[in-house]
């Protein structure tokens, strides 16, 4: 990947400073996906069954819960890379967000091009590890991300598989041999496609718990009721 105009060129082992990387990142590294929360630009699927400004509502809720998960993550030490659509103003994105992460526009067209490019971009950062999470998955937690991290200490890939047949969760270790482009996303056969590509390039793979995101009207509906509970628990 080209990198020219956005990343310094790195230095020689030696040279990396006291730490032996650079400024602001960590050896593990959170990578997130995020959208500006407009009508029409996000959960598409769920907004032909209840409408695009309940379905902006819904990614934006989901969205904060996801950021949260990622401050815990940098108090935690971890470096987090947030990519956003190159289309919109980088201002807007952290006005946005309101977080101390590294913000940098996705390159690439298809997801498998984006997710390569967002790895490659960590790695490049000195990460020793990457995991890239959606930003709409209500089960999501801090903890899967340790988790995930733990595994990849034996493991080369490690995915959590999401209960429509797609991925909530990549990691991995450089270097990223382009496991997950092309793929056939949007579709139930991401996760058996990307676990066979995993295994016919000979390397290690570890899943993570099945979680469900909401992508539907019933998985809306759900996801409300939980919210409801839980708001009424909290009181």
């Amino acid at each position: 990947m080209d990198f020219t105009g956005s990343m310094k060129t790195p230095q020689k082992r030696g040279e990396e400073g006291e730490r032996g990387r650079e400024p602001g990142t960590a050896a593990e590294a959170l990578i997130i996906f995020a959208t500006l929360p407009r009508p029409g630009d996000v959960k598409k699927r769920l907004a032909r069954e209840i409408g695009g400004q309940p379905a902006a509502t819904v990614y934006n809720d989901l969205a904060l819960h996801t950021f949260r998960i990622g401050q815990e993550a940098l108090e935690t030490g971890w470096s987090v890379n947030l990519f956003y659509d190159p289309k919109v103003k980088e201002e807007e994105v952290r006005e946005w967000v309101r977080r101390e992460f590294h913000f940098a526009a996705e390159r690439g067209g298809e997801p498998g091009e984006r997710i390569h490019y967002a790895f490659d971009y960590t790695f490049h950062r000195r990460a020793g590890k990457a995991i890239i999470i959606s930003s709409d998955i209500p089960g999501l937690e801090f903890s899967l991300l340790e988790e995930a991290a733990e595994k990849l200490d034996t493991g080369d890939v490690v995915i959590g598989p999401a209960s429509d047949g797609g991925c909530y969760l990549i990691g991995m270790k450089p270097p990223t041999k382009g496991i997950f482009r092309g793929l056939p996303w949007g579709t139930s056969n991401v996760f058996r496609e990307a676990s066979e590509r995993v295994h016919r390039l000979g390397l290690k793979q570890s899943n993570l718990p099945r979680l469900s995101d909401v992508d539907t009207a019933e998985a809306y509906r759900s996801y409300l009721l939980k919210k409801m509970k839980s708001q009424r628990e909290s009181r």
